[in-house]
């Protein structure tokens, strides 16, 4: 992937990507994540690159065998680089907007897509890190934690008193990457589209409730709406906002302008 990462640079020195692995080892269940806005940019290029240089194949993301390193900085000004999984990733980005909110179990649930039984793991691993004093997240519960005991409203935020071996430090280093799952629970496939839906009807909502205000949108206009309506649960995909333009503009929500088609109109 060299060469793609060389075009790539000009744009931005934020990311890097390894491909690891060129084998798909059995029938392994592909479960998505919501992965940072940033990120999910890069997926369709990636995705482009590989079909151009690799004729014939196709590039699975097995996101629970992935791993990433991403900067933590504190409000002190340390800074951390910590090593995590892709489902890390995904929950800790949820602050990446508002860093002091405290975020509940079930808006996590729907900012991530993760099923359940991943998503309580992922956060266990998060504000429980075995030999850690300080924990990257705390979490509304008296230890020792329990994560059989998180329900949907239990709230987690950000450790910005975070500290590396009990220490003022400027910088380090930590791996939160524990042993990573060979397979999923059997229900992550059925909780994970049930989420999906989820989030198309808060998008479909999110539709009419800005339409109904403002009447007449144009498409640029209503997705900056959208995002910025639907931000403290989630930021969703350009190809979701247009698949649920489209149902709505089946079922008669709202409407084109004749004259100007990328101009949408609230139908009362």
């Amino acid at each position: 992937m060299t060469s793609w990462m060389d075009r790539r640079q000009a744009a931005s020195s934020a990311y890097d990507l390894l491909l690891i692995s060129s084998v798909l080892p059995g029938d392994l269940p592909l479960l998505q994540v919501s992965l940072p806005h940033e990120l999910e940019e890069l997926v369709s290029p990636v995705e482009g690159y590989y079909g151009k240089i690799y004729n014939g194949r196709k590039l699975h993301w097995l996101h629970h065998w992935s791993t990433a390193a991403m900067m933590f900085k504190t409000r002190e000004g340390a800074s951390f680089e910590l090593e995590v999984t892709t489902f890390q990733l995904a929950v800790l980005f949820c602050w990446n907007d508002r860093p002091d909110a405290s975020l509940s179990l079930e808006s996590l649930r729907v900012a991530t897509e993760l099923p359940d039984t991943e998503l309580v793991k992922t956060l266990f691993s998060l504000c429980s890190m075995p030999k850690l004093k300080y924990q990257v997240l705390l979490v509304d519960e008296r230890p020792p934690i329990n994560p059989k005991k998180f329900t949907d409203s239990t709230e987690f935020r950000l450790n910005h008193g975070f500290k590396l071996n009990g220490r003022e430090q400027e910088r380090g280093k930590l791996s939160l990457v524990g042993r990573l799952q060979l397979s999923l629970e059997s229900t992550a496939k059925a909780e994970h589209e049930e989420i999906i839906a989820l989030r198309q009807i808060r998008v479909q909502e999110a539709v009419v409730k800005v339409m109904k205000t403002r009447k007449e949108l144009s498409l640029a206009s209503l997705e900056h709406e959208l995002i910025n309506v639907l931000k403290p649960m989630f930021v969703p995909s350009k190809v979701m906002m247009k698949e649920q333009l489209e149902w709505l503009l089946e079922n008669n929500f709202i409407t084109r302008k004749e004259s100007k088609m990328d101009i949408f109109q609230y139908v009362s």
